[in-house]
Order: structure tokens, then sequence, then C-alpha cells
């Protein structure tokens, strides 16, 4: 069994995830994702691999918590390079308009059990709920 954890990437995840992505659309290229949450080891994976797949990634984050990662122009330029693109976005609801996938991850990584209360109070606007589920794209399986 090969995972790939590390403190900064989590690719093996991202492989499941586009798998599960093709067998709900049959097809990665074109999708919508957006990203609630941190910069930790899956947003970054996913920065790497998504726009490869001409897919457009928004990640929404509070600006409290930092987007070190997804500013980078390379990050920019290479969705580009691959017809994808990747957006930083700070309201839930227009992050969410027109996403065929919304993701999410935890608010409180290991090693960040110190910040925990600051934490969940900063992230507490961009839980994945009904309401903000009812402003995405509507699918029937």
């Amino acid at each position: 069994m090969i995972n790939g954890l590390t403190d900064l990437h989590h690719p093996c995840q991202i492989l499941a995830d586009l798998l599960t992505i093709q067998e709900k659309f049959g097809r990665c290229e074109g999708v919508k994702l957006t990203w609630v949450g941190d910069g930790n080891n899956v947003a970054n994976s996913w920065l790497q691999g998504l726009p490869r797949w001409a897919c457009t990634w928004r990640w929404l984050v509070p600006k409290a918590i930092g987007r070190q990662q997804s500013s980078s122009a390379k990050h920019q330029e290479e969705a580009a390079a691959y017809s994808g693109s990747v957006e930083i976005m700070e309201d839930p609801f227009q992050a969410v308009k027109g996403a065929d996938v919304i993701y999410t991850d935890v608010w409180v990584s290991m090693g960040q059990e110190a910040e925990r209360r600051w934490r969940l109070e900063v992230f507490q606007p961009y839980q994945v709920n009904q309401t903000l589920l009812a402003a995405a794209k509507r699918r029937r399986w």
C-alpha cells in the first residue's frame, strides 16, 4: 500500500478523489471544484493536480487563515497552461456558485491543537451545510 502522505502533500488522496469525480461525471476536465478550508496537505495536492485536468479550482479560505500556497503565480500559470484555473475567494456563496464538487477537510489539523478555539471561530462562517449547498449547482445522481 502506498499512501504518500506528508505534512505538505497527500497525493494518493487526490488520485482517489479524481477517480470518484471521473466515475460521477464521466470526466474530470471542466469540473468546477470548490475547496472550503485551510491550506493543508490535501489543498496543496489539489493545487498541483487539479489544474492539470483542465478544471477550475476555487479556494474558499478566511483571510485570517492565509493563502500562501494558492497565491503562487506558478500555480496560476500552470493551471492556465492546461486550460484550468485557480481562484481565491472569500465569499462562501460566490465560491460554491456553479460548483460541481464542494470539498472540505478538518479545520484543525494535527499539530494545530493550540489554535483550536481560534480556528473554529474563524472557520464558523465557512461550514459546508445545507444553506451553502443550496447555493451550489444542483445534481441528481
